[in-house]
C-alpha cells in the first residue's frame, strides 16, 4: 500500500459507547448458540456481510462497546472489492486482549441436506424449532458454525458474562478489550480490504493490545485438543495450457503435483505441503437431451458405432487447508478417464469441476467421452462392462461414480484452453518465490508451453515477535482449557491461513498471539455443523481464560460435555426413582445441559 491506511477509511455507522458506564447487573448473559444463530441467518457470503457485522456491534454497543463499521478500498488494488470490517473496544489500560474473527462465509455449494442458513436437530436427528431443546449431542447446521461465526458467539457470550461476574460498572473492568472482525476472510484474492487494512490503521492510530486470540476452528477431535501458533503460506496458481492434447496434459499435472506431495514436512512441527486442485475444465460438456430416452439414445450409438457420455465422482467437498478432510472429485476423476481410455477406444471431449472458492475442493467432477462400442457388443452392453468396472474400488475410494449416456448436443462452446487451479499450503521449507519454481518445473515435465500465474501469496506465518512472552498468555489459555475439559492441549501449525498474521506484523498484538476454537471437520462442506455440548465447552474455556487473564472470578458452571451427561443421567436416575412429574424431570435435566 502506498498511502496510508487511515486515508482508505470511511466510516459507515459508529455506535458511540453509551454515555453513562453500564451497570454490571443490567449486562444480560449471553446464550451462545442462540446468539450464533442469529450469525448464521445472515447470509454473509464473501464480502457481503453488513447484516452480520451490524448484528455483533449492535450486541458489543449494548455492553458498553464503542463499535465502528469501517470500509476500506486500497487504490493499490482497484479491482479488489471494498470490504466492511468491524472495530470494537471496552475499558482502559492494561492488561489488554484483543479478539480477532469474521464474519464472512464461503459459498453454500451443492450437497445440502438442510437449511444452510440455519437449522437444530437433537440427538436423534429430528429438527427443532429451539435450541432450549438441544442437549449436548444436539447439532447446529449451517454455513459458518464451524468457520467462524461460532467462535465468535461463544466468545461474545463469555464476555457477556465476564461482565457481569465483575460487578460494579463498565468502567471498573480491570483492563480493555478489543475485537477486529474482518469481512472478507474466506477469499484471499478478495481480501486486500479486510483485515490487512484494518490492521494497519489500527496501527496509524496507536492501538495495540498485550495479546491476541483469533477463535478460528482449530480442535482436531474434541474442543481444546488443539491450538494453533502459527500457519502454512498460501498460494494459488492458475494453469492454463493449449493445443489438442490440453485435457490430457491437464489431468497429467494432477499426478505431478496433487498426487506427489512436494514434501514431508518440516523438523520444526510444520505439516507437509499440501497441493489441493481446485477447480478444472476444458473442452466441451455434452448436454442431456430431453426429446430422446435411453433406449433412443442406445440405438443411434449402435448405428454410430461410439456412444456418448458424462462420466460424474462425487467425493466429498471441503477446505483446501484440512485435505484430510476432504476427498477431493478431481484426482478420482484422473484415475478413472485413464482408466476408461485404457478400457475401450474413447476420445476425450471435456471436463469440469470445482472453482467454487479459491480454498475449497470440489466434491463433484465431470468428464464427458466418445466411447467406442466393442466389437460383437450393443451399447448397452459395453456400458455394463465399462460400469461394472468403474465401480470395482469406488467403495475404497469413499466416492460415488455413474456413467450415463448423453446426446451429442454440446452444452458448453469448445474451450481453446485448458484450464486447472491449484491451491498450495506450504511450510517454511518454501517462500512463494521458491514454491512457484518447484511448481512450474514439475508442470513443465508434462505440459511444455503452458501459461500460468500467481494470483494469492501469503508466506508461512510464525508468531516471531510473540515468542519471548509467548509462554505466560499461552499458559492462561492451555490451563483453561485443560481445567474445563481434562483435555491437555496441543500446539501445531496446521489448518488455513488466519488474520492473526496481520495483527502482529502490524503490532496491534504486542507480546503473544494464538488460534483457538472448535473442532473444524465440516467447514466448507455440505451440512456444515457443530455439536451444542462443543461450543458450551468453547464458552467455558473462553470464561476460565478470561477470568484469569483479567483476574476475574470465573464462571462457576464450567463442566465438559462428559460431566454435564453424567449429571444428567444422575439426575434422571433420582428423579426416576423418586417418581417425578416430567415437567420436574426437565427443569432438572435444563440445570446440567445449559
Amino acid at each position: 500500500m502506498s498511502g496510508k491506511a487511515t486515508d482508505c477509511a470511511t466510516i459507515i455507522k459508529h455506535y458511540k459507547a453509551p454515555e453513562k458506564p453500564v451497570a454490571a447487573d443490567t449486562i444480560e448473559p449471553i446464550d451462545e448458540i442462540k446468539f450464533l444463530q442469529k450469525l448464521v441467518r445472515c447470509e454473509s457470503v464473501t464480502p457481503d456481510t453488513s447484516e452480520a457485522q451490524y448484528i455483533l456491534a449492535e450486541t458489543l454497543n449494548k455492553m458498553g462497546f464503542d463499535c465502528k463499521i469501517i470500509e476500506f478500498k486500497d487504490p493499490d488494488f482497484p479491482d479488489a472489492p471494498p470490504v466492511r470490517n468491524m472495530f470494537a473496544t471496552l475499558g482502559k489500560g492494561e492488561p489488554s486482549l484483543n479478539f480477532c474473527g469474521h464474519m464472512d462465509v464461503v459459498p453454500i455449494g451443492e450437497g445440502w441436506t438442510v437449511d444452510p442458513w440455519g437449522e437444530f436437530h437433537d440427538k436423534d436427528g429430528n429438527k427443532v424449532e429451539d435450541s432450549d431443546d438441544l442437549d449436548d449431542d444436539g447439532i447446529v447446521y449451517g454455513r459458518g458454525t464451524e468457520d467462524m461465526k461460532g467462535g465468535t458467539a461463544a466468545f461474545v457470550a463469555s464476555l457477556s458474562r465476564t461482565l457481569k461476574e465483575n460487578g460494579g460498572n463498565t468502567c471498573d473492568f480491570p483492563g480493555r478489550i478489543g475485537f477486529a472482525i474482518n469481512g472478507a476472510e474466506e477469499v484471499i484474492n478478495k481480501s486486500k480490504n479486510g483485515m490487512r487494512m484494518l490492521a494497519k490503521y489500527l496501527a496509524e492510530q496507536g492501538i495495540s493490545y498485550d495479546a491476541g486470540i483469533t477463535g478460528e476452528p482449530t480442535s482436531l477431535e474434541k474442543v481444546g485438543d488443539n491450538y494453533r501458533a502459527g500457519r502454512r503460506g498460501v498460494a494459488n496458481v492458475d494453469v492454463n495450457i493449449k493445443g489438442s492434447d490440453k485435457l490430457d496434459l491437464l489431468l497429467s499435472t494432477v499426478d505431478k503435483l496433487e498426487k506427489n506431495p512436494l514434501d514431508n514436512g518440516t523438523d520444526d512441527g510444520y505439516p507437509p505441503t499440501d497441493t489441493v486442485a481446485t477447480g478444472v475444465s476444458g473442452g466441451y460438456m455434452f448436454k442431456k437431451d430431453e426429446n430422446k430416452n435411453e433406449k433412443t439414445l442406445s440405438k443411434e450409438a449402435d448405428e454410430a458405432g461410439f456412444v456418448n457420455v458424462t462420466l460424474n465422482v462425487i467425493g466429498k467437498q471441503g477446505h483446501s487447508a484440512f485435505k484430510d478432510l476432504t476427498n477431493n472429485a478431481i484426482p478420482h476423476l484422473s484415475d478413472l478417464v485413464s482408466r476408461l481410455r485404457k478400457e475401450s477406444d474413447a476420445e476425450f471431449v471435456g471436463l469440469q469441476s470445482g472453482f467454487i472458492a479459491e480454498n475449497i475442493a470440489p466434491g463433484e467432477a465431470e468428464a464427458c467421452l466418445k466411447i467406442k462400442i466393442a466389437d460383437g457388443q450393443t451399447a448397452d452392453e459395453t456400458l455394463a462392462n465399462l460400469r461394472k468396472e468403474l465401480t470395482k474400488d469406488s467403495k475404497e475410494r469413499e466416492i460415488k461414480v455413474s456413467l450415463e449416456q448423453k446426446g451429442e448436443q454440446k452444452d458448453t462452446p469448445n474451450s481453446e484452453n485448458g484450464r486447472i487451479k491449484y491451491n498450495f499450503r506450504f511450510n517454511t521449507n518454501y517462500e512463494s518465490g521458491s514454491l512457484f519454481t518447484e511448481v512450474e518445473s514439475r508442470i513443465e515435465k508434462v505440459a511444455k508451453g503452458f501459461e500460468s500465474s500467481v494470483s494469492a501469496e501469503l508466506d508461512p506465518f510464525v508468531i516471531e515477535p510473540c515468542k519471548s512472552k509467548e509462554g505466560k498468555f499461552t499458559k492462561v489459555f492451555t490451563d483453561a482449557i485443560e481445567a474445563t475439559t481434562g483435555i491437555k492441549p496441543e500446539k501445531s501449525f496446521g489448518g488455513g491461513a488466519t488474520d492473526t498474521r496481520y495483527l502482529v506484523a502490524e503490532g496491534v498484538c504486542k507480546t503473544a498471539a494464538l488460534d483457538f476454537g472448535l473442532v473444524c471437520k465440516t467447514m466448507h462442506s455440505p451440512d456444515e455443523c457443530i455439536k451444542a455440548g462443543e461450543i458450551r465447552d468453547l464458552t467455558n474455556i473462553f470464561d476460565r481464560a478470561m477470568g484469569s487473564f483479567f483476574k476475574i472470578k470465573e464462571r462457576e458452571n464450567t463442566l465438559t460435555i462428559e460431566q454435564r451427561q453424567e449429571q444428567a443421567r444422575k439426575t434422571i436416575i433420582e428423579a426416576r426413582n423418586k417418581k417425578l412429574a416430567p415437567a420436574v424431570i426437565k427443569k432438572a435435566l435444563e440445570q446440567h445441559t445449559k
